[in-house]
């Protein structure tokens, strides 16, 4: 490949032109992608350590001394050769700059995190991986974006700040003090200075405050996106897939934002290749994930993970498949809880399969059909994930529906048709014991395996328009309609708090920085307009 010529329509953002230039050949952008996460992994450090401190608890007594300067703006006045010179604004000045290069600080990472996905964005495109086209590709951008834009307008709130501060101490040296609080009530419009210094460093208080009040309470975060899942935070997926043929593998990549979903889509292609013949790529790469599955929940340790593994991949790559440079046994894990937290209904199937296959084997032999579904049952959101699963025993072809019916949701029915054909079908153990697992071909990770890999698991959704409980009736059609199977489920949609709390921390700041003015003009302003 030419290494000068480059797709149509790479674009850079102009804000990010300093920091890299993508007319760059493929291999300078690679270097200036580390330099760049390099960069950024020092200032995330910083930002996530020390500097949480830093940002709120210094700005206390600079806002502090800005209230206590408008009660009394005599407090340590020096009169210098006819000048008054107040150090408390000094004081007050030397505090806002300092906080002002925390700011910067921050404002810059996050900057960095932005050039860093663009640049791994570009370089991804020339290798013929063009993750820009994969779901939630513009929401992380957007979200980076404005991520950035929030932390710059902190930086320019704080500056006005200064601005006003600077400007009252200016004016304190060469024209008049600043009114205290107790004379905004009396003005003189022959010489409104006292009042219109008095208003500036209100200002510069109520900037702060609004400033402050945003930068620990608003959902802005710092992002390490020199980190595998540095920029999960950043996703929120938009959809979901409704039929999962591998279940584990495709519940796990909606999670990831589209430069860590590039990187699992190229790792599961080269894994299931190293496969043995006898196990298909599908089953192999499920049966790896429920084995990593097993030992986050205790039910296996690493060594009993290696030796299942062995039988499904060749011995000298089993290591290479736990220990791998992104996706190794902590990022699966990791990834495991993210989708507990987002659908626990997920891992209930997965449980209960499980569990079926331990303890009812003679009821599922007695039946052609393992049929079975979930619903979260705490919502805290608007969105409500309905899992369902279906698998058939018997090696005919056959035709099955699922029918939803949700009253209050929307949509408040949905149907599914399913086909499996001839042979797709799990076959279940001759003996009753299953165990485990067990040097006969025949254990529970085998079995699994097998159900993910011939199963149907469909991920449905529906939205509540308000809190309250609410009902879901499944039912499971045969072809001539005749119902099989049906399941009613309960669930509760409540309101998350916090969330609510951090999506309106922003408007808190904003009427908090806007009292200190308006409480500090107010007894000027009734005197003026001649009200009581």
């Amino acid at each position: 490949m030419v290494e000068d010529i480059h797709p149509h329509g790479e674009k850079l953002p102009d804000d990010l032109s300093d920091i890299f230039n993508i007319g760059d050949s493929t291999p300078k952008l690679e270097e200036k992608l580390k330099a760049v996460h390099k960069e950024e992994h020092e200032i995330f450090l910083f930002n996530t350590g020390i500097g949480i401190l830093i940002n709120r608890l210094m700005p206390i007594p600079v806002i502090a001394a800005g209230i206590i300067f408008q009660i009394d703006p005599s407090i340590l006045t020096v009169e210098m050769n006819g000048f008054t010179l107040p150090i408390m604004l000094l004081l007050i000045l030397m505090g806002q700059i300092m906080w002002q290069i925390l700011l910067g600080k921050r404002e810059h990472g996050l900057k960095l995190t932005r050039a860093g996905f663009e640049i791994q964005g570009v370089i991804a495109r020339r290798k013929g991986q063009p993750f820009k086209s994969l779901e939630g590709y513009d929401d992380v951008s957007n979200n980076l974006k404005n991520e950035h834009m929030q932390a710059i307008s902190h930086r320019v709130f704080g500056i006005l700040a200064i601005l006003c501060y600077f400007g009252t101490f200016m004016g304190s040296i060469f024209v008049a003090q600043p009114a205290a609080w107790d004379q905004m009530i009396e003005i003189d419009l022959s010489n409104a200075w006292p009042f219109v210094l008095a208003m500036s460093v209100a200002f510069g208080t109520g900037l702060s405050v609004f400033v402050w009040v945003a930068a620990i309470m608003d959902p802005t975060k710092d992002f390490d996106s020199s980190k595998p899942d540095g920029l999960l935070s950043t996703y929120h997926p938009s959809g979901h897939p409704v039929l999962l043929t591998a279940p584990f593998s495709q519940a796990l990549q909606y999670l990831m934002e589209p430069g860590l979903a590039n990187k699992w889509l190229e790792h599961i292609h080269i894994t299931s290749s190293l496969s043995c013949d006898e196990v298909s790529d599908l089953e192999a790469l499920e049966r790896t994930l429920f084995l990593l599955h097993l030992n986050q929940e205790g039910v296996l340790d690493l060594d009993e993970v290696r030796a299942e593994m062995a039988e499904i991949y060749h011995k000298d790559e089993v290591e290479k498949i736990l220990n791998h440079e992104v996706f190794d046994v902590k990022m699966i894990h990791h990834l495991f809880d993210l989708m507990r937290e987002s659908n626990p209904s997920f891992f209930r199937v997965i449980d209960r399969l499980e569990h079926g296959f331990i303890n009812r084997l003679k009821e599922l032999r007695r039946s052609s059909l393992i049929f079975d579904c979930e619903i979260d049952r705490q919502v805290e959101s608007s969105e409500i994930n309905l899992m369902l699963f279906l698998a058939t025993t018997n090696s005919e072809k056959s035709t099955y529906t699922i029918e939803v019916n949700s009253p209050g949701l929307a949509p408040e029915t949905q149907s599914i048709t399913l086909t499996f054909e001839q042979n797709k079908c799990i076959k279940l153990p001759v003996s009753d014991n299953l165990q485990i697992i067990s040097n006969d071909e025949m254990d529970l990770v085998h079995m699994m395996g097998s159900a993910l890999d011939c199963g149907r698991m469909v991920w449905l959704s529906m939205q509540a328009q308000s809190k309250g409980e609410y009902q879901t009736i499944v039912s499971l059609l045969d072809e001539n309609q005749n119902i099989l199977e049906g399941k009613s489920m309960r669930f509760n949609v409540s309101r998350n708090l916090s969330v609510l709390l951090k999506q309106n921390a922003g408007k808190a700041g904003k009427a908090g920085g806007l009292v200190v003015p308006l409480m500090k003009a107010a007894p000027g302003l009734r005197k003026l307009f001649g009200l009581p």
